[in-house]
């Protein structure tokens, strides 16, 4: 996870798949202000996107990433074979 939050350090965005949901994050840096925060969009078909967050922190993001790894981790657990 650590790759992921060096992009968003080094103002770069970050698109994730969110397989349990089945639906596109895209977290990016906030432009329109003066410090540092970060907004995050959703959408389900990479067209429409939808702002859910525009003053997140990186400590925020963080808690979003870990969220999303536990809960594909749940998901693989949880499938059949």
């Amino acid at each position: 996870m650590h790759p992921q939050i060096k992009k968003l350090r080094d103002r770069e965005s970050l698109r994730i798949w969110d397989k349990s949901d089945r639906m596109f994050i895209h977290i990016q840096i906030n432009k329109k202000e003066h410090y540092t925060c970060w907004e995050r969009f959703i959408s389900k078909d990479k067209r429409n996107w939808i702002k859910l967050n525009g003053f997140l922190s990186l400590q925020d993001v963080w808690n979003i990433l870990k969220t999303l790894r536990e809960k594909r981790e749940n998901v693989l657990i949880n499938e059949p074979n």
